[in-house]
């Protein structure tokens, strides 16, 4: 771990089927090695790891990414700067197939604050926004954990879903700086279609109704519904097509009427003119 802050506790949580992973571990190593049983579920396995956790703030980190050496440092620099944060997520370097393409997010400030669930799910489903904080980098704070878990019912959206009960729990900061590389490849959840999990997470926004405002819901409506169009017209289902393409077409008219709509246009123009000047796009 070439970290430039040392305050830190290595966990390496061992969910495979064979011994490879511990014939690559250093016994020199100043890390703790857990060997699961048996192979669990992902979700199963978070939560596995959530029940064991001892310290005042912790992270998951999957082996398929990288931890830059400033990872650590740059997240005890924002909690100095924001003490009763409850979950601080950061940039990455995006790599796509062995190759850079960017950062995940855009921000001219060092920090961007706060996140609400709105913000959170805006910056996923909504228009005019400028990138996600990516799962790994986030660092939670234990005692604003309690029950909360890793909920299996919320498909490839679980993590969207874990992320938006953080945000309802306290402040959530993002940190502008890249700690990771962040790897996208052919297994990424993201790149498989899935309508009931799309649905799901649809039935999770509507039992939600106190976190989230009726404009996230709209907005993640039509995000849905333009993804079944091409589908539902293909297999002949007339009806249902055209009721939501009714929908997709008033959805348009009435985000023209926001002034969030507005403002987060703006806020783009605005951040990537300054990052122009500044040579960071």
């Amino acid at each position: 771990m070439s970290q430039t802050d040392h305050r830190f506790r290595l966990v390496v949580s061992d969910n495979s089927s064979t011994d490879e992973l511990r014939k690559l571990i250093d016994p020199r190593e100043n890390l703790v090695y857990i060997k699961r049983p048996k192979v669990f579920t992902g979700i199963d396995h978070g939560n596995i790891c959530l029940s064991e956790i001892t310290t005042e703030y912790f992270t998951f980190f999957h082996d398929d990414d990288l931890m830059l050496p400033n990872y650590v440092a740059d997240f005890w620099r924002a909690q100095s700067v924001f003490p009763t944060a409850v979950a601080f997520g950061a940039n990455a370097l995006v790599e796509c197939h062995g190759k850079f393409t960017g950062l995940s997010f855009k921000s001219a400030r060092h920090y961007v604050s706060p996140i609400t669930p709105d913000n959170l799910l805006r910056r996923y489903f909504s228009h005019h926004h400028l990138g996600i904080a990516p799962l790994p980098s986030y660092i939670y704070k234990k005692e604003a954990l309690q029950n909360l878990r890793f909920d299996v019912s919320g498909g490839k959206y679980s993590d969207v879903q874990w992320l938006s009960s953080w945000a309802a729990r306290g402040l959530m900061i993002w940190i502008a700086e890249p700690t990771m590389v962040y790897r996208l490849h052919e297994s990424n959840d993201g790149n498989f279609e899935s309508r009931h999990d799309r649905l799901r997470f649809l039935a999770y926004l509507k039992s939600s109704r106190n976190i989230f405002s009726p404009e996230i819901l709209s907005d993640y409506r039509f995000f849905l519904y333009k993804k079944f169009l091409p589908s539902l017209k293909a297999k002949g289902h007339e009806k249902v097509h055209h009721l939501l393409s009714q929908f997709i077409s008033v959805h348009r008219y009435q985000r023209l009427c926001r002034l969030s709509f507005y403002q987060a246009l703006i806020n783009k123009a605005l951040i990537k003119f300054f990052l122009s000047l500044n040579k960071k796009v």
